[in-house]
């Protein structure tokens, strides 16, 4: 077995079953006495040969990162600085063919609004088949609808018309969503939630939490 294989076991291991808890690149290339660099290189092949983070783990890692993402006025970047966790959701996209938005820092996940929205319901499935978020969309589509027309500003806000909105799907939906920007959009999704069905508590509380938070800027 060669030094690099026995490197990528032994850092496998450490990652898993070591008491240390490492909250940074930096804290783990000082216990190890390697560069960060290092560090990152071997959490990417060992994220690759093993596997060190199922999906069930990732997606509870990546909704409790949701807390500390950034806000800006088109998209929401959450940070993940465990590789294994990025590649398992960006995974979860890539199955339905869903192309996540480019970030030159690879420990950022960005997100538009409606790629948000996509993996929320995706996630709400547990990535399940297409008819169980054709329903939950059928479901955001019609509250969004009832929501909607009684709101002209909101109307305009998403960029869409009386004749728009009664032809309201999938497809619009997202362009609508964009068009309206994070703040507005979020801001529709958190007021639909409380006693909606289209979502679980868990991915309710997000839309909400992120609601405060923009609220609050």
């Amino acid at each position: 077995m060669s030094k690099t294989d026995l490197d990528l076991i032994l850092f496998a291991a450490l990652q898993k079953y070591s008491d240390q808890k490492f909250q940074t690149d930096h804290a783990l290339s000082k216990y190890l006495q390697i560069t960060q660099q290092r560090v990152r290189n071997l959490k990417e092949k060992t994220s690759v040969k093993y596997i060190i983070t199922d999906r069930e783990d990732a997606i509870n890692d990546f909704t409790e990162k949701i807390k500390n993402a950034k806000i800006t006025d088109e998209y929401i970047d959450v940070p993940i600085f465990e590789i294994a966790v990025k590649n398992e959701i960006e995974s979860i996209l890539d199955e339905q063919k869903i192309v996540l938005h480019s970030q030159l820092n690879p420990k950022i996940f960005r997100l538009r609004v409606d790629d948000f929205l996509e993996l929320m319901i995706l996630i709400d499935v547990k990535n399940g088949e297409s008819s169980d978020r054709d329903k939950k969309y059928e479901s955001l589509i019609k509250s969004i609808k009832a929501k909607v027309t009684k709101d002209e500003d909101l109307l305009k806000d998403l960029g869409l018309s009386r004749d728009d909105l009664n032809r309201l799907n999938q497809n619009s939906l997202k362009k609508a969503l964009v068009h309206g920007g994070i703040a507005t959009s979020v801001n529709l999704l958190a007021s639909l939630v409380p006693g909606a069905s289209f979502f679980s508590e868990p991915i309710k509380t997000i839309f909400i939490e992120l609601s405060s938070r923009i609220m609050k800027v």
